[in-house]
């Protein structure tokens, strides 16, 4: 497994005007939002993971086989201590891994799971949220 090419990381800000990130469009929540996306026409995947809104999983390997994509994890806890128990969406953004081809369907596998990804250049344009970087408190 060779190490993901991290772009950009941080948890969905819906309180902020579009910039870059993952999109939940009008009518939908962050939940509905798929695992994994297609940015930049194919030149990233924005993965999302739910956990631990203090300790984030953050995608640290991306494999390739065929049009194949297995994604390994490791939980972040910047500040140690105690992992809180509630349910947080972090977005990792990574570039496309050299041999994926954006403009065919890619299974993505993470976390024992598998998800059909559609080619780039079928996904729909919705609007995109900003990312607010790791470790800073949501806004009220």
């Amino acid at each position: 497994m060779g190490d993901a090419n991290v772009v950009d990381e941080g948890r969905p800000d819906p309180l902020r005007r579009p910039s870059s990130g993952l999109p939940p469009g009008p009518g939908t929540s962050a939940r509905s939002v798929p695992p994994v996306r297609w940015m930049d026409d194919g030149a990233r995947l924005a993965i999302t993971i739910w956990g631990s809104s203090r300790a984030p999983t953050v995608v640290t390997g991306a494999r390739v086989e065929g049009q194949r994509l297995s994604l390994t994890g490791a939980v972040r806890n910047p500040g140690g201590g105690p992992v809180t128990a509630d349910l947080s969406p972090y977005v990792t953004v990574i570039e496309t891994p050299t041999g994926l081809d954006p403009r065919s369907p890619v299974v993505v596998a993470m976390g024992g799971q598998e998800y059909d990804l559609p080619p780039a250049s079928e996904q729909r344009d919705e609007p995109r949220i900003e990312l607010r970087p790791a470790g800073r408190p949501p806004r009220l």
